[in-house]
């Protein structure tokens, strides 16, 4: 069993853009590069924007996956203000769901 495998990937939002109603492009900061990724509110359908390389598929799909998840969670363009501590909530969770079982959230 590799550590570092059982460790969570984080990511930070740094802005939320909304150039038309139903999109939004979001500002990310992962292993110290910037990304950006557009999607549709509320839809798990995210393009890389960037000109950095790919990201990996199973890491970008799970931005992807976590971003959507706060989407529908507020029902409109998630508070920049609290998204971090969603996104780290979230992945905390999925990796060891029974941290908030026992309430340490």
């Amino acid at each position: 069993m590799n550590p570092i495998n059982d460790q969570p990937l984080f990511f930070s939002v740094k802005h939320i853009i909304s150039p038309i109603k139903t999109k939004l492009i979001y500002g990310i900061r992962f292993k110290d590069l910037d990304y950006f990724l557009y999607k549709t509110f509320g839809l798990n359908d995210c393009e890389q924007l960037d000109s950095n390389s790919k990201l990996d598929p199973e890491i970008f799909n799970m931005m992807c996956e976590v971003i959507t998840e706060i989407e529908k969670e507020y029902n409109r363009t998630p508070p920049l203000e609290f998204i971090n501590m969603d996104v780290f909530n979230i992945l905390v969770n999925a990796k060891n769901p029974r941290y908030e079982e026992h309430g340490m959230d």
